[in-house]
Order: C-alpha cells, then sequence, then structure tokens
C-alpha cells in the first residue's frame, strides 16, 4: 500500500498556507479526538468497538504527526525536499523497472488483519528476484490504472506489474 503524505492526510494541497493546513488540523481533529469521541458516545449512547477505537486512535496519531511537521517552516521544508526526492527516485525507478506479467506470479490466500483488526482473507503475490530473495506483493498494493514499482528489499531490481490478467 502507498503510504500517505502528511498533506494528503490532512487533506490539503502541498502548496496549501499554514492557515489553510491549521484549520484542515482543527476539523480534523474534532472529528477524531478521542476525548470528542467519549462525549459523543456518552451523549448519544453509542458504542464505539474497540478495533474502531484503535482505528480512529492510529488515524488520530498519524493527524497529529502530520500537523506537528506541517506546522513548523523548517520541518516542513525538509520534509517537502525529502518527498520530492523520493519521487524522483520513485520515477528513475519506474524508468529501470522490470516489467513483470501478474501470471508469472505465485498467487496465494492469505489472512490478514485490516486497518480496525478483523481479519480478511486476500491475495498475496509473491515473485523470485534476482537476489534469491522475494517480492511479496498484496492485491490491494497493485494499482490496475497504472502501473506501480516495486523495490527488492535486498538489492537494487525493481519491478513494475502488467495487469492485463485480472485478479
Amino acid at each position: 500500500m502507498t503510504e500517505q503524505t502528511h498533506y494528503e492526510i490532512l487533506r490539503v494541497k502541498e502548496n496549501a498556507t499554514l492557515e489553510e493546513i491549521k484549520a484542515a488540523y482543527r476539523k480534523m481533529v474534532l472529528i477524531l479526538h478521542p476525548d470528542k469521541k467519549a462525549t459523543i458516545t456518552s451523549k448519544d449512547s453509542v458504542s464505539i468497538s474497540s478495533n474502531a477505537a484503535r482505528a480512529d486512535e492510529k488515524e488520530f496519531t498519524h493527524i497529529q504527526l502530520a500537523w506537528e511537521c506541517l506546522r513548523d517552516e523548517g520541518m516542513r521544508s525538509k520534509y517537502d525536499d525529502d518527498l520530492q526526492r523520493k519521487r524522483q527516485k520513485r520515477s528513475l525507478m519506474y524508468n529501470k523497472a522490470t516489467l513483470v506479467h501478474l501470471h508469472e506470479m505465485h498467487r496465494e490466500e492469505v489472512d490478514c488483519e485490516n486497518d480496525i483488526g478483523h481479519i480478511e482473507t486476500q491475495y498475496m503475490f509473491s515473485y523470485k528476484c534476482r537476489c534469491g530473495d522475494t517480492f511479496e506483493i498484496f492485491e490491494d498494493e497493485i494499482c490496475k490504472d497504472s502501473q506501480t514499482v516495486f523495490e527488492c528489499k535486498s538489492c537494487t531490481l525493481a519491478i513494475t506489474i502488467c495487469h492485463e490478467d485480472a485478479i
């Protein structure tokens, strides 16, 4: 799965002003803050499952981290530079990536815990790298509309998956 940027977490554009970022942060905090959730829950007599509460707490933590980074001009500048470098690296890797057809990959069903703690079954695709390591890619990481680049954890090989066959 592609990791969200701080901007995506706060649902603002990358060129957003500090005021826009602050407003988005405050809006999200009002919705997800654990104390606010507890107030809403007790007032409306609605119980939140522990799995849902954990998911909200995790999302709240991501919102906090995004805000802490983007509100500080120096940290934001460094973050933007890092983000740009990652995008450039990803672009270079995409141009050099080996094309692998989905039917060339081994497919198996695996049980995974989702963000709210439920177990769900999905497909995991694996592909042997030239170095002997294995690419392990879950079906929800494969974007059908565009080609996503996956890096080997042990060497410099990157692959992109051709989705001509349905998952």
